[in-house]
């Protein structure tokens, strides 16, 4: 199976085989060079972290919560599996990238790689 055409921004439903158990997750795509993404959850679990509306984003089943402490690789074998499920908006890739400049767990690195893919 090919791996899907995934673009920065672009929100995909994929197996994170970091979380106990292994569950199904959304994560949006900031590189696909580097296969690397966010992590949303259902709850705040890892600080800090940034709200995302179920009724700004349509392919939440509820409002959920971006990771902002690491960002996540997903290799070929995984990402082969993935799905699309939507798309960060505009408005909503800028108050990430808001979020993410404030995040003293992220490198600068990776605060412009954010800013850099999630600008649209």
């Amino acid at each position: 199976m090919p791996i899907p055409v995934v673009s920065p921004g672009d929100v995909i439903r994929i197996e994170d085989r970091e979380t106990i158990p292994i569950k199904s997750k959304i994560h949006p795509c900031l590189c696909m060079a580097e296969h690397l993404f966010m992590r949303i959850n259902s709850k705040p679990l890892w600080q800090p972290c940034h709200m995302l509306l179920r009724k700004h984003n349509q392919y939440l089943d509820h409002d959920s919560y971006a990771e902002l402490n690491q960002l996540v690789r997903h290799y070929n074998h995984q990402l082969r599996d993935a799905e699309v499920v939507g798309r960060l908006s505009s408005s909503e890739a800028q108050k990430l990238i808001a979020s993410a400049e404030r995040a003293e767990t992220l490198s600068d690195e990776q605060k412009s790689l954010i800013r850099q893919r999630l600008s649209y």
